[in-house]
């Protein structure tokens, strides 16, 4: 007798002084799926990938020429990365150290993940005008081909990964991190962005000091922004700092569509959370930055209350 598939995808963490992963190499933690008899679909999620310089001097690298992957039909799995340095931008920054990992923004809209860890041992940079979309693809199967492939074989050849519509996609959460007491710093620059899907988390932790002049939009979501100082020591550059041009927002959003019927259907999403918490250290707010929670609303057709069938439009808070 044989055991049942394990539809959960598993995990791999590597961690070393210089960690590389070369061109053409994949590391996958894709989810799988079963189909029964009856045509009864059960799926599993993504499992999790870890890629790590442990070298305490920042001096070990990352470097990252393969494919990261951890699809799922249902929840993606989750990516964790730790460099001695983060650089995210659209291109590489010149003359930078070769402890510096450059990432582009687009990194956090591959592979199907639903999670992304990005840790620089000594900091984290977002460059100016540059814009993240953290977003987690979906495995679609195509059952006709699914039925007839063999036990064991991979989900990727009957199923399309598929970023779904805003209403049908599970959000993606998003971490930036530093780990360096001496000088771990966090800066997102003017102009740049960061943007979730409604329901979507961002969470950016720092160790020295974290400075936003950019904006960061989780609709209906949650923002957190903290420094993970340790012991009771107070230094001045400690600090969380929102610039002039900061934009903290995690407001209400309206889902809407037209069904069958022709009546305006979805929901109403209330005013998500941000918190910002510095420990024992300071919180500067720049004249001209925003935090703003505020809730919305729109018009939606739902049951009246005199004949089978009626509705009438209703505004929704």
């Amino acid at each position: 007798m044989t055991s049942p598939a394990q539809l959960e995808g598993g995990s791999v963490a590597v961690s070393g002084f210089d960690v590389s992963l070369s061109s053409g190499a994949t590391i996958d933690v894709s989810g799988s799926a079963r189909i029964a008899a009856n045509g009864k679909v059960t799926t599993g999620e993504g499992g999790s990938i870890s890629l790590k310089t442990m070298a305490g001097d920042n001096s070990g690298r990352l470097q990252l020429g393969g494919r990261l992957l951890g699809y799922s039909v249902s929840k993606g799995g989750k990516l964790e990365i730790l460099a001695p340095s983060l650089w995210i931008d659209t291109s590489a920054p010149a003359g930078a150290p070769a402890n510096v990992l450059w990432l582009s923004p687009d990194f956090v809209e591959r592979g199907g993940f639903s999670a992304y860890t990005l840790a620089g041992q000594s900091g984290v940079t977002l460059a100016a005008g540059v814009e993240m979309h953290p977003h987690q693809e979906t495995l679609v199967l195509d059952r006709s081909r699914a039925v007839l492939l063999p036990g064991g074989g991979s989900i990727l050849d009957v199923s399309t990964p598929t970023l779904l519509s805003v209403r049908g996609r599970p959000a993606a959460s998003l971490t930036l991190a530093t780990i360096s007491q001496a000088s771990g710093s966090i800066e997102l620059r003017t102009g740049s962005l960061i943007a979730t899907d409604p329901g979507g988390r961002v969470n950016i932790a720092s160790r020295q000091a974290l400075r936003v002049d950019g904006t960061i939009d989780a609709p209906a979501g949650s923002i957190t922004l903290s420094l993970t100082t340790t012991g009771d020591t107070l230094l001045g550059n400690q600090a969380i700092v929102l610039g002039s041009d900061a934009r903290v927002l995690s407001r209400g959003f309206a889902s809407t569509f037209t069904d069958a019927l022709g009546h305006r259907a979805g929901q109403v999403l209330g005013g998500g959370s941000v918190s910002l918490n510095a420990f024992k250290n300071s919180v500067v707010t720049e004249a001209g930055s925003i935090i703003d929670v505020s809730a919305t609303s729109d018009y939606l057709d739902l049951p009246g209350s005199t004949r089978l069938g009626d509705v009438r439009s209703t505004r929704v808070f």
